[in-house]
């Protein structure tokens, strides 16, 4: 039996969708946050910045929160993703469909 990895890499709409989940339950500290994220400490340096000066995410103390920008584009993420992959089923059926 050959063991079958997902190769698929994530785009930066994935990663900062992952991390606004991550958030978006209440506050969580850095280490709990990389780690619902699925992403490496580097990975998560360079989103968790970016993610800070674009106002989506905050750092009180310790813990990152989510804002109420953050929650719209969580949102606006959520449908993108809902809609790609209906979008996904429709082309594979026609693949199908269409020799």
């Amino acid at each position: 039996m050959a063991l079958k990895f997902n190769k698929r890499k994530r785009n930066q709409f994935d990663i900062i969708y992952d991390i606004l989940c991550a958030v978006s339950n209440g506050p969580v500290l850095k280490t709990r946050l990389i780690y619902k994220a699925n992403v490496n400490y580097l990975v998560a340096e360079k989103y968790i910045s970016y993610m800070e000066e674009s106002g989506l995410i905050k750092k009180d103390d310790r813990f990152y929160y989510i804002t109420a920008k953050g929650r719209e584009i969580h949102k606006l993420l959520d449908e993108y993703k809902k809609r790609a992959e209906e979008l996904k089923r429709i082309l594979e059926t026609l693949n199908k469909e269409i020799p």
